[in-house]
């Protein structure tokens, strides 16, 4: 997604948005797809996202531990409300 597009979204969808939120988790956790669909609450805890990757959850899993980058906003986090 280009700068002006990426903008553009960012302004329709207003923060706590499903829409909003799944485009800001992509963007600050550079996760992929089907790993931020599954996030939710239980995934957050001090400012940080622990989960495992679907990408070989079956044959080789593994955990991650990241943390949530400075600059996203509060409402972008898995424990935004749903609306």
């Amino acid at each position: 997604m280009d700068r002006r597009a990426d903008g553009q979204y960012r302004a329709f969808y207003r923060l706590g948005t499903k829409q909003r939120v799944a485009i800001d988790l992509v963007s600050y956790t550079s996760c992929r797809r089907e790993d931020v669909v599954r996030f939710g609450p239980q995934h957050r805890r001090n400012e940080r996202l622990t989960y495992r990757p679907a990408k070989n959850e079956h044959r080789n899993p593994i955990d991650l531990d990241i943390s949530v980058h400075p600059s996203s906003p509060r409402a972008s986090t898995p424990s935004a409300p749903n609306t």
